[in-house]
């Protein structure tokens, strides 16, 4: 068994260190979902989101999607709330 330290945040984030990422095979940005189990025991799963998908599809057409260039754009056309 590896034990690994971690930390918390003030504001409640939990940072993984690089080693632990990898060995879960988290991807940076990414999601993951945590589910407590018997005697405190944690699961950490990857999650996909849409995002992830990129790359895999195409436009109509067969053109390429670039998922940089879509953000700029939506921030462009965009107000944030």
């Amino acid at each position: 068994m590896n034990i690994t330290m971690m930390s918390i945040s003030s504001r409640g984030l939990v940072y993984f260190p690089e080693s632990l990422q990898k060995k879960l095979k988290l991807k940076r940005p990414g999601k993951f979902s945590l589910t407590l189990l018997k005697d405190n025991k944690l699961l950490v799963k990857p999650v996909k989101d849409i995002f992830s998908m990129v790359g895999k599809l195409r436009a109509p057409g067969g053109k390429e999607f670039d998922l940089a260039e879509f953000r700029n754009d939506r921030d462009r056309k965009y107000e944030r709330l």
